[in-house]
């Protein structure tokens, strides 16, 4: 018998003006981060957010930007250092020190563009690019990749030293999500060649390897036009799947089934999905009037002009009364540790910063500033 479906109303918008965001991302301390084309605005834990509109300040937030040389792409927590960043861009991945502190902060790139041949056997041209990444239980970290906008796609896992492992999954066209059930047994995977399907497979957590032989459809969207933007897993291994081109969040069970859905103020498209504790924090895209628009340093005042309408977005939340699935840390190889202790990254209490450094870590720097909304 089919179960019920569930509405629920999400709450908000919860900043007083629009911004224009690509991806939220959530820290260890639940500190909401939303990542634009060349900065990270650290906005705050939700509880400081609330607490910060309230009264008098509904019309005004402090928040701080980390100015970027790069658009970040995917960012993950490094397990036992709270206070170290990974981030994968377009073509370099590395690792931001010291990130939660005022002031230019300590990085290092560790790997630009991919490896040669002889380097690895991901037989690749330089051309290829990531389009984003996850981090299963075992504290890998899982990217996808693709050579162009409909161009073949991979997915791999980095080994020792930032390389890249064989390809762990190859698709004719790029992926566009990752995550795991549960008991992370099964890989879900989203690839824009079958675009309005979601994939699971068999998933060995010790090896990491992907059972390309035991793959199901896991759902597929009736609507043509509908895909899934980004999906999350909850503690009782229900799937919260944005909807692209709708106002809506689908929750889907463990055997397929839409048991539950979240609706949001039309134009409002859900764009990402974090949980925060019970409650599920939705990146929303919206085309609005060009008054709406804060502009942010870098954004040229006369595009905002002389625009009708531009895809500015913000937050909403909403409690569905229990935990999303336990978020996963990237952990280090002692030889990653050693590399970056040699660097002269300090990765916390734990290292002595050293001098010198290895040729491969290219620097590069990171500033912010203080804004207010």
């Amino acid at each position: 018998m089919t179960s019920p479906v569930i509405t629920l109303s999400a709450v908000g918008p919860l900043l007083p003006r629009n911004l224009d965001f690509k991806k939220i991302f959530v820290g260890e301390d639940q500190t909401i981060h939303l990542i634009a084309s060349n900065r990270i605005h650290v906005m705050g834990t939700l509880k400081g957010i609330r607490y910060n509109l309230r009264g008098e300040n509904v019309d005004s937030i402090c928040y701080r930007i980390l100015i970027t040389p790069f658009q970040a792409l995917f960012c993950a927590d490094v397990l036992g250092y709270p206070n170290t960043l990974f981030v994968a861009t377009k073509n370099k991945l590395g690792f931001v020190g010291n990130y939660h502190s005022p002031g230019e902060r300590d990085s290092r790139v560790v790997s630009e563009g991919f490896p040669s041949e002889s380097q690895s056997d991901m037989k690749i041209p330089n051309k290829i690019r990531y389009t984003g990444g996850s981090v299963d239980c075992m504290g890998r970290v899982w990217l996808m990749t693709c050579k162009g906008k409909n161009s073949s796609g991979q997915l791999f896992h980095l080994d020792k030293d930032w390389k890249p492992a064989n390809p762990r999954y190859v698709s004719a066209q790029r992926f566009s999500g990752i995550c795991w059930s549960l008991d992370d047994r099964t890989i879900y995977i989203h690839e824009t060649a079958r675009n309005n399907c979601i994939l699971a497979y068999d998933f060995g957590i010790e090896t990491g390897i992907i059972e390309m032989d035991k793959n199901r459809l896991f759902y597929e969207f009736k609507n043509p036009k509908e895909y899934p933007m980004a999906f999350v897993i909850d503690s009782k291994d229900h799937m919260w799947c944005a909807v692209a081109g709708t106002s809506r969040i689908i929750k889907i069970s463990p055997h397929s089934e839409v048991v539950g859905e979240v609706h949001l103020p039309s134009p409002h498209e859900p764009i990402d999905l974090q949980f925060i504790g019970t409650e599920l924090v939705i990146l929303t895209k919206r085309n609005i009037k060009r008054e709406g628009v804060l502009p942010m340093s870098g954004t040229s005042h006369e595009l905002v002009k002389n625009t009708k309408e531009v895809p500015h977005g913000n937050i909403f939340t909403v409690d569905i009364g229990y935990i999303g699935k336990p978020r996963d840390f990237y952990k280090l190889d002692p030889e990653e540790l050693s590399l970056l202790k040699n660097s002269g990254l300090s990765l916390g209490e734990n290292f002595r910063i050293l001098e010198g450094g290895l040729e491969r870590f290219v620097s590069s720097i990171w500033s912010d500033v203080s804004r207010n909304i």
